[in-house]
């Protein structure tokens, strides 16, 4: 007994102390409940963290109810941003919160994002990746890529950039260059108003530089965390810089789309595409299309396969008019 009672002492202390770090509490539907701290919630998924566990994602779906020791950033489906503490009452889920006199009522499925402060979000990634092509130059080279994406809940800028190189024999065999900026301004839930630049070099297709500059509406059919489906369309203007060729500029329509889909916490998919008739001779047309798949490889390591092509129906004299190209890249979120 002697040696029982300071055992029981030490083990109850330990639970204490486990407890007392745990200050968050998630109830499941099915009756299980866990305790931590949540570390944030961006749609579909809870991000909970357990002295046993570094981080369990919760559907969201599951969640009967939720109660948080510490305010968090809350954005609900009206908009509205509220930092409150979450507590679970009989009636429902509540959040007390300075900016309000008394607990509020909320339903969880009215809850957009947790964690997550107002103001403008970043993220960013850049790729290193060996290139196959076919079309004016038929070989591997190794390229690399950056990409940073600016959100608001008003507003979205891309900018990003790719560059592919190699040499044989001392003399450079591939050596092209594509940067881009997107802009695109929120007028509702779907409706958008953007613009954008893309800038654009490549050795042996004897373009020292194509710009294109544009603007136009676009429309968000599926805008949600896990998928954006969106087209676009507008006018852009077209300036063409060669090496021997002939250098022009001319105004096109244009018009693209967008598909992201994140299949689950580890996979996600995209394609792009961009296609640009001339209004001034409407045989003329160029496009850019890409589709890709993504798989984690850790937290912030992922490998992406990836299929490129650039077609131009009108391209400097002995050139070809299509070049594909495939991808293997290793990335970093940063």
């Amino acid at each position: 007994m002697g040696r029982l009672l300071p055992s029981l002492v030490v083990a109850f202390a330990l639970c204490s102390s486990v407890v007392a770090g745990a200050a968050d509490q998630v109830e499941l539907k099915n009756g299980d409940r866990l305790s931590g701290t949540v570390v944030k919630y961006t749609g579909e998924t809870l991000v909970f963290t357990t002295p046993y566990a570094k981080e369990i994602p919760i559907a969201w779906a599951e969640v009967q109810a939720l109660t948080t020791d510490a305010p968090y950033w809350v954005k609900l489906s009206s908009g509205e941003y509220v930092s409150g503490r979450f507590v679970a009452r009989d009636d429902g889920v509540h959040i007390e919160s300075e900016a309000v006199e008394s607990p509020a009522p909320v339903a969880l499925a009215d809850v957009v994002t947790i964690g997550i402060p107002p103001g403008a979000r970043w993220s960013a990634e850049v790729k290193a990746s060996v290139n196959g092509s076919q079309g004016n130059t038929e070989t591997f080279a190794l390229g690399a890529a950056a990409e940073a994406v600016r959100e608001t809940d008003d507003d979205r800028l891309r900018l990003g950039g790719t560059i592919a190189r190699a040499s044989q024999d001392s003399e450079d065999i591939v050596k092209n260059t594509r940067g881009y900026g997107y802009y695109d301004y929120h007028l509702g839930a779907h409706w958008d108003l953007g613009g954008f630049v893309t800038l654009e070099y490549d050795h042996f297709k004897d373009l020292d530089l194509r710009t294109v500059v544009g603007a136009g509406p676009g429309y968000r059919f599926i805008d949600t965390k896990i998928m954006l489906f969106k087209v676009r369309a507008g006018l852009a203007y077209v300036n063409e810089n060669f090496s021997d060729a002939q250098d022009r500029d001319y105004v096109t329509a244009v018009v693209g789309d967008e598909f992201r889909w994140t299949i689950s916490e580890s996979q996600s998919f995209y394609q792009l595409l961009d296609v640009y008739p001339s209004l001034e001779n409407g045989k003329d047309v160029f496009l850019h299309g890409e589709v890709g798949f993504r798989q984690a490889l850790m937290k912030s390591l992922f490998i992406e396969l990836a299929l490129v092509d650039d077609y131009d129906n009108d391209p400097a004299d002995g050139r070809k008019k299509n070049d594909f190209r495939y991808l293997v890249s290793l990335g970093y979120k940063l």
